[in-house]
């Protein structure tokens, strides 16, 4: 503290005068030292800032603290095991996914490599806008399958389509090729065979009946003379019948139902 003299004796002086004027005077007096000191003589010094380092040593202590909290409680990342094992469960779910369309194929119908056949039906309303003769119009199912055993019998016995016309013409005289259990006298089935050939259960058999007609025929046509005479004739020979001349008419829608069927 820089005291003048003045101030000294004005100090001095006061602390006679008692304690109360005295601190008056003394704060007079360090008032004036302030304002009488030379700014121009001092020295500017930096402030240190160590406060300011320690408190900023301590705030990123407690950021990387805080830093490792947060790390601590960070969920932790599934392992590449995990993630292996639900590409492995993709990997089965496709596999049986694959495995059951395999299953679906198999149970699946195969489908049709060829066209259908068609049935005796349709056969048999394709052929009704073919015939001229009594069967036009009138051809059924159940007739196209008899006017079939007789074609089959005729193949399997290594006979032509001829041998099955001549047949087919036999029966449309005689049943309209019905496969009747009744007749003249003990007449039955689609020739009206008698008696004399077989059973009648025998005779209302169509593949039975078929044969015993072509043994008869090659019987009275040996050596294969049928395959020559006229169909009629050929009929009338075989079955004996007191119309003759029936048989002939009926050839040739015979025909297109062989052909048809063969």
């Amino acid at each position: 503290m820089f005291i003048t003299t003045s101030g000294l004796m004005l100090a001095s002086g006061l602390l006679l005068a008692g304690p109360g004027i005295a601190a008056a005077a003394e704060a007079q007096v360090e008032s004036q030292s302030f304002d009488s000191f030379d700014s121009s003589e001092s020295t500017q010094v930096t402030p240190v800032s160590y406060g300011d380092s320690d408190e900023h040593a301590d705030t990123d202590e407690e950021s990387e603290g805080a830093r490792g909290e947060e790390s601590e409680k960070a969920p932790e990342e599934e392992p590449p095991e995990e993630e292996s094992e639900e590409a492995s469960e993709e990997e089965t779910s496709a596999e049986e996914s694959e495995g059951a369309r395999d299953e679906g194929s198999e149970d699946a119908p195969e489908e049709e490599t060829e066209d259908e056949a068609p049935t005796d039906e349709e056969i048999a309303e394709d052929l009704n806008d073919e015939l001229n003769d009594d069967m036009a119009g009138h051809l059924t199912a159940d007739h196209v399958s008899h006017a079939r055993a007789m074609v089959e019998a005729a193949k399997d016995r290594d006979m032509d389509k001829r041998a099955a016309t001549i047949a087919v013409t036999t029966s449309i005289v005689e049943t309209h090729l019905d496969n009747l259990d009744w007749g003249d006298r003990d007449s039955v089935g689609l020739f009206q065979q008698r008696d004399h050939y077989g059973s009648q259960e025998q005779r209302l058999d169509p593949a039975w009946a078929v044969d015993a007609f072509f043994d008869e025929m090659k019987r009275v046509y040996p050596d294969g003379e049928w395959k020559d005479a006229p169909i009629g004739d050929v009929a009338q020979g075989t079955q004996r019948s007191a119309f003759p001349d029936r048989y002939q008419y009926q050839a040739e829608d015979a025909e297109v139902i062989v052909d048809h069927l063969w």
